[in-house]
């Protein structure tokens, strides 16, 4: 999710996950499934993994409502901007950023 940055001037690319919603409610929920109860190694300690409803609520509002957000945010940017909408893109793009 974008941010306003209070020094943008110093970034030139963005790397913008524009992943559909349906597919990132699929993750959530199979993650939580996998893990209810448990913290997973990429959590901070002491905080289970959950089930979230406002949070999948929010996920399914986002393309709308944070999508605007973004691109407000991003309305003046000058540098680079790579828009991944797909797993199979942001496939390619880490093969590429890892062989380079």
């Amino acid at each position: 999710m974008a941010a306003r940055c209070p020094n943008a001037s110093a970034h030139d690319t963005v790397i913008d996950l524009d992943l559909p919603a349906w597919l990132c409610i699929a993750r959530v929920l199979r993650r939580v499934t996998r893990s209810h109860g448990r913290v997973r190694p990429d959590m901070a300690p002491d905080c289970p993994e959950q089930f979230d409803l406002s949070f999948l609520v929010y996920i399914a509002r986002f393309p709308r409502a944070g999508r605007r957000r973004i691109e407000a945010s991003l309305e003046n940017f000058v540098g680079q901007r790579i828009r991944l909408r797909r797993p199979a893109e942001v496939w390619r793009f880490l093969q590429g950023v890892a062989g380079a």
